[in-house]
Parts: structure tokens; C-alpha cells; sequence
């Protein structure tokens, strides 16, 4: 049973792969993406082939790629394997197997490193990680601060994906890995462009609707303004580089948070290890913290015309003047089988209208 998906083993097409009943990939902000493949399985003279198949080892690379009507291939995640559950009923009827992986961030997860960066920065360090030893092409944003003996050193004492996520965490950026039709893979170090024109609209209630049901929540009791004390490492000295409460990322809409709060104090305090009157780690704090608007819905390929993957920004429509606009993919769960490519989406939103 053919679920129109090309599934890859080690980069090569592999038809008997694609006789999978089920494929479920989930693609979620700041952690890896994983992928489920549902096989039924045999028993035949006494064995189940399939289970001693040399391609679905751990360390196979598996790559999930489904059509768009451009006629290109989009590509769900490439990665290893890293698990199978198995299923095996009395006659063999209805035995199945499930494999499971991730992708190739979790091969950035597995050694543990004590290192100390000496005269650079974030972004440098993060870029010559992702080429050299993933040999990924880094798509890296700059950052400016450098990092020296006298002010901090940037040292790792951790493994490379814990690392990379916590200078991305301080810079307001995301990391993430993509993969384009070919295969080729990009480690992304950067902000998303929330001013990307919309990929799609997900239409509600009026013509053209293609989501069957959306669910919206909203929260405004957060941080818009941070305090920033700290110790100056070198001195000694107390550091009082005052508040900060800049609109950090661009809004989704007409109304920020900030405007919406109408000029309430909401502030926190932030410490952080930094020479630089620790601009970037306040902004970052500020830039999570303006995700106020949660939204989720469920749709089809065949309903959007679209695939979609997180940080790609979407027009929603029908959901009134407030909530209806831009929105940023914060996770999305793909579920392939023989009836349909359905898409469980979560959004976010940093304003609205």
C-alpha cells in the first residue's frame, strides 16, 4: 500500500520502504524533529523478515519526502534510526513493527564536550560547529560580542546541541535543521523572518475554508521590560545597566503586547554572565516572552495545497477582526496514511489587531 511519500534509505530510493501503512513526523520549536514508521509485518517459515532488515538498523539514514504540485519534492526530516516497537499476535494477523528516529540533531546530543572558545564569537563558534563536525552549511545570524579572557570566556562544558541551544536561547535566535530536496541539510542559527510574506491561508468559516475547527488562547500577564544587575566577573564591581524594553521582534499584528498591556509595569530581573550590559540576554527574554496568542488546528495537503513546517509564518482568516492575521508555526504534527496527508498545527502570535 503505497502512501505517496518516497521514504530513503542512506540517500537511495527504496520502493519496499514505501510499503509503510502509517508515517507520522512532528516538527516542534527548539527540539528535534522525529518520525514514526508503521509497517504490518509477516511471520514466514517461523520468522519476520522484516525484523532482521539490515536497512531499519539504528544508524540507517532514513528520509521522508512527500510531492507538491510544483512537482518538487519536500523533505519531512532526514535522520537516523533510533528505535523500533514490535507487535507480534498469536498466528501472526495484525503483527506490526514502528520505527522511530529523529534528526540529525540528536547525533549532536551524544558526546559530551569540555571546551574553552577563546577571542570570538557566538555566532563564529556556532557556524564552525555545524560544518565541521556535522558538516552542515550553517545558516548563522550575527551576533557581536566577543568573548576574551579579561571580559567572559566562552566556555562548553556540555555536548554541541545543549551548547548551540543555550547560545541561541541568549541571542533571541532559534536552531534548527532543515533539508532541502536533494538532501542537502542547513543548521539554522537565527531569528525567524516573521516579515516572510504568509505561505498559506488557513481559512475559517467563508469561502475557501480549508480547517474544519481552530482553537485560540490568549495570555498577557508577562515580562515586557527586564531589569538587568549582574557582578562584573573581572571587577567584582555591581553592574546596574538599568531596564530594557525594546519591541524586540517584529509584531503579527497592529497591537503588541506592550500596547495592549497600556504602559502597566510588568517587569523581571535578569542575571546573566555578561560584560556587555547583557543587551542580547534581556532581548531574548523579551522575544519568548511576546508569544501571548496560542492558537491550533488540523488540516490536509490536500485542503492548503501546502506543506508546512515550523517558524513558517501563515495567514489565518474567519476568525474575526482580533485574531485573524499573521501567525508563526510553533509545531506541526504530519499523519500520512492511504486516506490523507493531515497536518495538527500549533501557532503563536506576538499581537493582534
Amino acid at each position: 500500500m503505497g502512501l505517496n511519500t518516497l521514504i530513503m534509505i542512506d540517500r537511495l530510493p527504496d520502493p519496499e520502504m514505501d510499503l509503510a501503512d502509517k508515517i507520522e513526523v512532528t516538527e516542534k520549536m527548539d527540539q528535534p524533529t522525529t518520525y514514526s514508521i508503521h509497517y504490518s509485518v509477516d511471520i514466514c517459515d517461523g520468522d519476520i523478515s522484516r525484523l532482521k532488515e539490515t536497512r531499519l538498523n539504528p544508524g540507517s539514514e532514513m528520509s521522508i519526502m512527500v510531492p507538491e504540485e510544483s512537482g518538487l519534492m519536500n523533505c519531512l526530516v532526514k535522520g537516523p534510526v533510533t528505535s523500533q516497537q514490535i507487535s507480534i499476535k498469536e498466528g501472526g494477523a495484525g503483527s506490526w513493527m514502528q520505527v522511530g528516529g529523529s534528526d540529525q540533531t540528536i547525533k549532536m546530543g551524544r558526546e559530551f564536550r569540555s571546551k574553552v572558545w577563546g577571542f570570538t564569537t557566538d555566532s563564529q563558534v556556532v557556524a564552525t560547529i555545524l560544518a565541521t563536525e556535522y558538516q552542515l552549511i550553517p545558516r548563522v545570524d550575527f551576533t557581536s560580542t566577543i568573548h576574551t579572557e579579561l571580559t567572559n570566556e566562552l566556555v562548553q562544558r556540555s555536548d554541541d546541541l545543549r551548547f548551540i541551544r543555550q547560545l541561541a536561547s541568549r541571542n533571541g535566535f532559534h536552531f534548527w535543521i532543515d533539508c532541502n530536496p536533494v538532501g542537502i541539510e542547513t543548521g539554522n542559527f537565527r531569528k525567524p523572518d516573521l516579515n516572510a510574506s504568509p505561505k498559506v491561508t488557513l481559512n475559517m468559516n467563508q469561502e475557501g475554508c480549508n480547517v474544519t475547527e481552530l482553537s485560540i488562547n490568549w495570555d498577557t500577564e508577562r515580562p515586557t521590560s527586564v531589569e538587568n544587575q549582574q557582578l562584573d566577573t573581572s571587577s567584582k564591581n555591581v553592574m546596574n545597566n538599568g531596564s530594557a524594553n525594546p519591541q524586540v521582534q517584529s509584531p503579527l499584528g497592529s497591537q503588541s503586547l506592550r500596547q495592549i498591556q497600556g504602559g502597566a509595569t510588568h517587569s523581571t530581573h535578569l542575571v546573566a554572565p555578561s560584560n556587555d550590559g547583557n543587551t542580547a540576554g534581556s532581548e531574548a527574554l523579551l522575544q519568548e516572552s511576546d508569544w501571548f496568542v496560542n492558537a491550533n488546528c488540523n488540516t490536509t495537503y490536500r485542503k492548503i495545497k501546502k506543506v508546512l513546517h515550523v517558524y513558517d509564518i501563515v495567514e489565518v482568516q474567519g476568525v474575526g477582526s482580533r485574531h485573524s492575521g499573521k501567525y508563526m508555526v510553533a509545531s506541526v504534527k504530519h499523519i500520512i496514511d492511504e486516506t490523507a496527508h493531515r497536518m495538527e498545527i500549533d501557532l503563536v502570535r506576538n499581537a493582534w489587531d
